[in-house]
């Protein structure tokens, strides 16, 4: 596992992965990786980031060494009830600095008595 509980990261679009995995017959998206379960990006899972992350970044909640469905490690995403593997995921997405909120211009001109 490549990521941390907490990390941002930005998932791959569905035409990044189908071009990098291909697809199956039953329409789902998945690597191979040998010795363990095959976790499949499917369409609702697109949907879902689609429609409630639509930059598509994303916070890790749990890294799942033991995850029941799947019989191999996945991370769980916020409020998402899905697998995640590695390959599904472009990177980590670093912390944008926010700017100080700019107050009135009496505050920067510091001229009141």
């Amino acid at each position: 596992m490549k990521y941390k509980v907490g990390d941002k990261v930005k998932i791959k679009t569905w035409e990044v992965m189908k071009t990098e995995y291909g697809e199956t017959q039953i329409t789902s998206i998945y690597k191979h990786i040998k010795d363990e379960n095959k976790v499949h990006f499917i369409p609702e899972m697109e949907d879902i980031l689609n429609k409630r992350f639509t930059d598509r970044i994303v916070e890790i909640q749990i890294v799942d060494y033991e995850d029941s469905t799947f019989s191999c490690p996945v991370y769980r995403m916020q409020g998402i009830n899905y697998g995640w593997k590695d390959y599904m995921i472009e990177g980590l997405v670093k912390e944008h600095i926010e700017s100080e909120p700019i107050h009135s211009r009496f505050e920067i001109l510091d001229i009141r008595d």
